[in-house]
């Protein structure tokens, strides 16, 4: 290969690479992105702060009430997200909402839907409303988090990556 074809094969692989595609030619990982309602905009949040949320925990966010959606039990997003924030399994979490119920205290469960729009359509229309979506599918209608941890959607130390 001479010169040229080097430099087009160069060319190629950073134009696939830019792209969001390996050389492989797999899809790179998708940044799971939290998401808030746009009246209510939090741009930082912690780990802390966002397990005690999706644990039932808590109840407010940066002051003002928060109601947290999630995703189908078993969906591979959801998995994802919830192994990264919790350590836990989709079986242990189910186990925890379950105590939860049991004692009384089931009420903060998050809202369940089974697609990344209708997720982003109940959190741009409930106030208070917190979710997650992959960073793809996040437009106008939700307001994002920057950062989670101080660290910045898909940087390095970045939590939260798509299957």
């Amino acid at each position: 290969m001479g010169i040229r074809g080097l430099e087009m094969a160069t060319a190629a692989i950073f134009a696939m690479v830019t792209a969001g595609w390996t050389v492989a030619g797999q899809a790179t990982a998708d940044p799971i992105a939290v998401v808030v309602n746009p009246d209510s905009p939090v741009a930082e949040i912690s780990t802390a702060s966002l397990r005690a949320i999706y644990l039932g925990q808590a109840t407010s966010l940066a002051g003002a009430p928060v109601l947290p959606v999630n995703y189908k039990s078993n969906t591979p997003i959801r998995t994802a997200f919830e192994k990264a924030l919790m350590g836990m399994e989709p079986e242990r979490v189910n186990e925890h909402w379950k105590s939860q119920k049991f004692l009384g205290f089931g009420d903060n469960q998050p809202v369940i839907y089974t697609s990344a729009e209708a997720v982003k359509k109940f959190v741009s229309r409930q106030k208070g409303g917190i979710g997650y979506l992959p960073l793809s599918q996040v437009d106008s209608t939700v307001f994002l988090v920057k950062k989670v941890n101080g660290h910045d959607i898909g940087g390095a130390g970045y939590p939260y990556q798509s299957p």
